[in-house]
């Protein structure tokens, strides 16, 4: 489970005004006019966490690369002296466990709350 601290810089990072509902006890973000009807929930939601991932440019990749089975995703926001995997600050690796998909949500959060956290 991801925690509210990490779940604010994560919304922190997508440029939009958020604010924390006690009644839900989640995240709601501003989009255009107003704020979301519903909760943000990038750890819990695939549909937000793909949004994330696409909003902040990262990338998503399976591990280890060129064998099966894949037991691991990296996450992280792609910057230009890349190349060699050294020193991205926003790079996250996270097991898979019984639940790829939820891995790989957790991972998108965390990235995020860490090019959040840069800002």
């Amino acid at each position: 489970m991801i925690d509210r601290e990490t779940l604010e810089r994560a919304a922190q990072a997508t440029g939009c005004a958020y604010r924390w509902s006690d009644h839900l006890e989640c995240i709601m973000l501003q989009r255009d006019e107003g704020y979301t009807d519903g909760c943000w929930l990038p750890d819990v939601n695939s549909s937000d966490a793909l949004t994330l991932a696409v909003d902040l440019g990262l990338s998503i990749e399976p591990y280890p690369y060129n064998s099966t089975p894949k037991h691991s995703v990296i996450v992280k926001q792609r910057r230009g002296g890349d190349v060699l995997r050294e020193g991205n600050p926003t790079e996250v690796i996270e097991q898979y466990g019984d639940d790829p998909v939820a891995a790989t949500r957790r991972a998108i959060v965390r990235s995020a709350a860490l090019v959040g956290q840069g800002q």
